[in-house]
Parts: structure tokens; sequence; C-alpha cells
């Protein structure tokens, strides 16, 4: 497990947030005032996240596959560890630390829906929070579940 900010490829934590904001800067676009609004409370939110940790680790669901010795083994070098699934399972009900486990999705199309959903929550938000404090609070609702988006 490591700290993803560490790791390889840049935009694996924020692929998905950077698809979010996009679509949210494209949504407030024909109104300057709501977004810089939404700007400011995303530029808030970004500098209180870079203070929040957030470690993942990848297990595969083949218990012995040759893409996984290649790429991830020193070219079959390495070893393999097995775990319980439902062991791991059970470690968000008896820790005191926010941990969850999920799937990586790959699916642009499921992304998509993911994107979709998440854009509608946001704006019902503003209705009763107001543009920035949502701009402020999105960011970090967000950052587990960030993780398990990739292109």
């Amino acid at each position: 497990m490591s700290d993803i900010s560490k790791s390889n490829d840049c935009l694996e934590s924020i692929y998905i947030r950077n698809k979010i904001k996009n679509r949210i800067k494209c949504e407030l676009e024909v109104d300057s005032e709501n977004l810089h609004a939404w700007e400011t409370g995303d530029r808030i939110s970004g500098e209180l996240d870079d203070s929040m940790l957030t470690y993942v680790v990848c297990f595969s669901e083949k218990m012995d596959c040759l893409s996984q010795w290649r790429g991830y083994a020193d070219d079959g070098k390495g070893i393999s560890i097995g775990f319980c699934k439902k062991m791991l399972e059970s470690l968000p009900k008896i820790m005191h630390h926010n941990l969850s486990f999920s799937k990586v999705i790959y699916d642009e199309k499921q992304q998509e829906k993911y994107v979709n959903k998440v854009v509608k929550e946001i704006f019902s938000n503003m209705e009763f929070k107001g543009i920035g404090l949502t701009g402020i609070e999105w960011n970090s609702k967000l950052i587990t579940k960030s993780s398990s988006f990739y292109r």
C-alpha cells in the first residue's frame, strides 16, 4: 500500500475528478460570476485536500496471471501473496479509518455514467449550499473514490 500521490502515474488520483471539474466548468461558463465562485471554491478545496493522504493497493482477482507476473513482479522474478477476500472486506467495519474496497473502472461508458451522477449531485448541492461552498466540499468527498477510475 502506498501514497497515491507518489504513484508512477500522475493522473491516477485526479483523472475522474478532472472529468467532473471540466463538466462543471462547461455548465457554468455561461455565467462568469458563478464560474468564478466555483473555481475559487475548487481552488480552496485543492489546497485543503493536499493535506489529505490517500493510500492505495491493487489486487488481482486472478490467482495466477502471466501478464501480472510480467508487469508487476520483475518479469516473473517476484512472489505472489494470497489474501482472504472476506477478511479484507471486513476491515472497514473494524477499523477506525476511512477504508474502502472497489474495483477499478476502465470502461468509459461507466465512467461517464458516474460523472453524470456526481455532476447532478453537485448542482443539487449548489442550490442549497451555494456554488462556492459546494466547490470547497466536492473534492474531499471524492478523494477516495477517485482512485477507482482509470483511463
